[in-house]
């Protein structure tokens, strides 16, 4: 489940009916460093595998110091 309301980066999980249920959020594109939200971001997601044995990776990228660009601040599997 991903989601933008509150315009930080978060994973959090819900209660599934056979596993967890990862909700992850990200800071707002519009949100520049020094503010009081995390900086501009955006997560990018890799999922392999097949039907019951799913892999899904999240690469979560931010701007850089200068904001010219962005990096990768974390990579978390789900």
């Amino acid at each position: 489940m991903l989601h933008g309301h509150t315009h930080l980066n978060t994973v959090y999980s819900l209660k599934g009916q056979v596993k967890p249920v990862p909700v992850v959020g990200i800071a707002s594109a519009s949100q520049g460093r020094g503010g009081k939200k995390p900086p501009a971001g955006f997560n990018l997601f890799s999922i392999s595998g097949s039907p019951g044995h799913w892999n899904v990776i999240r690469e979560r990228f931010e701007l850089t110091m200068d904001s010219r660009s962005v990096t990768l601040v974390e990579t978390t599997r789900l």
